[in-house]
């Protein structure tokens, strides 16, 4: 069966949908950071790991509402999530606090 652009777009669409309200549960939120933590360590792909913050973010409102509780500039936020900046460190344990998460330190395993 051959989808149509929109129809792709669409599936895409509701599937950030269902992310976005799946991620209001907080322990399900959790698991979702801790993910893309890990592939972050993995790959080292910081877009990919802002990217996939946003999702996060728009599950406590928009990227507007959350701007204004962490008290980013809204346009500055569009921008990281845009590729266009790269937060600071205080910059991101700022958006995780806000989300009720903080960074935790453990010794790394060995292979």
């Amino acid at each position: 069966m051959k989808m149509t652009k929109k129809k792709l777009l669409d599936t895409f669409t509701n599937f950030d949908e269902y992310l976005i309200q799946d991620l209001k549960d907080t322990e399900l939120a959790q698991a979702y950071l801790q993910e893309i933590l890990n592939e972050y360590y993995i790959d080292k792909d910081i877009d990919l790991f802002l990217h996939c913050l946003k999702p996060l973010i728009k599950s406590h409102g928009s990227v507007a509402k959350f701007a204004e509780k962490t008290g980013i500039n809204r346009t500055y936020l569009y921008k990281i999530f845009n590729h266009k900046v790269k937060p600071e460190f205080q910059t991101l344990v700022n958006i995780l606090e806000k989300l009720g998460f903080e960074f935790t330190v453990k010794i790394k395993k060995t292979s």
